[in-house]
């Protein structure tokens, strides 16, 4: 038949071949909106009945040079397309990044990687803090004094208004908190930990320091960007002690210190990311759960509420993902959105939360 694979009996080395019908495929997609050092892009694999595993390679070439493998989900050896994404973090403002999805299948104890179409986003640049306010606008100038007789001058003190201003943002994270710097959150991708968090605009420019509970040692660093938020990537933990209650993180800024946030939970948001009107969530649940259970999305609506915006269902590999309206106006300055589903604990059904998680991008 078709796509089935075809068996051949090797009488002299007392072998049996297969000959594949069908192998996987891998389809790379679009990108999100990337900011000045992410962006989330994604794709799509079909196992086509092979067990397969999948990654994401990027990197400012077409040698790509840097891979992100999924947070150990097995994608399965069904016959059925397997939508995918992975958040890059830590990238260079105003760069061209080529990525590609690529799906992994054993083919007679050798690893065969079936590589997707090559796709490039480009990073934000970062903004431009230096220089006269005519070279942060080249294309702007200051108009002449409408007297004829009056030849114009540069004023000493540059007007007001000169092109249009942008105001960074605080993060929505801090909204409705006094504190001055907060981790938003802690997941583990592939052999490292990706930590993402946010401070005071003031604190802008300010390094941030990463420490390791269980150690008491600073394990990564970052600087948080003009939009008050930062990420970094630390090395995963022991295995020994990556499940207990000491596998937690906390981000210090000089005397400033962080609430800790643990690093194994039952359900992760994993990105939530900006598309034009939209927000793209994603995110996925551990330990055991049943396929098709309902994850409902939540949205702050107010510092004290909360109201549910989308209803989807886990995947068999305990994926989800949904797309919502973004928030307008005042609102979008204090969103932030959780998943919450119910999981099996001891074989008895128990409602599990992620982390509170505000858009990007």
């Amino acid at each position: 038949m078709p796509g089935e694979d075809v068996l051949i009996a090797d009488q002299y080395n007392s072998r049996i071949r297969v000959i594949s019908g069908s192998v996987p495929t891998a389809t790379t997609g679009a990108a999100g909106t990337a900011t000045t050092e992410s962006d989330t892009v994604g794709g799509s694999v079909n196992p086509q009945g092979r067990p397969i595993g999948y990654r994401f390679e990027y990197g400012t070439t077409t040698t790509y040079g840097a891979s992100q493998p999924t947070p150990d989900q097995s994608v399965g050896s069904d016959h059925s397309e397997h939508s995918e994404s992975q958040a890059l973090t830590s990238l260079t403002p105003g760069t061209t990044y080529h990525y590609r999805i690529v799906a992994d299948h054993d083919e007679a104890g050798a690893t065969i990687s079936v590589p997707g179409n090559d796709a490039t986003f480009t990073t934000v640049a970062a903004p431009n803090t230096g220089g006269s306010p005519e070279s942060k606008n080249p294309t702007t100038t200051i108009p002449a004094m409408t007297t004829p007789t009056t030849t114009a001058t540069t004023p000493t003190t540059p007007p007001n208004v000169v092109g249009p201003t942008v105001v960074p943002q605080p993060s929505p994270a801090l909204a409705c908190t006094t504190a001055q710097v907060a981790l938003i959150n802690v997941v583990q991708q592939g052999s490292h930990v990706e930590i993402t968090g946010a401070a005071r605009l003031v604190l802008a420019g300010k390094r941030v320091d990463i420490k390791f509970l269980a150690t008491h040692k600073t394990v990564a660093t970052a600087t948080i960007g003009a939009n008050g938020t930062f990420s970094a990537s630390a090395v995963l933990p022991p295995s020994k002690i990556r499940e207990s209650n000491l596998a937690r993180y906390e981000a210090i800024v000089g005397s400033l210190h962080s609430l800790n946030l643990k690093l194994d939970r039952r359900m992760y948001m994993v990105s939530a990311t900006r598309s034009g009107t939209h927000i793209l969530l994603s995110g996925y649940v551990t330990g055991s759960f049943k396929a098709g259970a309902v994850v409902k999305i939540l949205l702050r609506v107010t510092c004290s509420k909360e109201k549910v915006i989308a209803k989807v269902k886990l995947t068999g590999s305990g994926k989800f993902s949904a797309t919502v309206p973004a928030p307008t106006g005042a609102a979008s300055q204090i969103a932030v959105y959780r998943g919450t589903t119910t999981v099996l604990k001891d074989g008895h059904p128990e409602t599990t939360f992620t982390l509170p998680t505000p858009p990007s991008g």
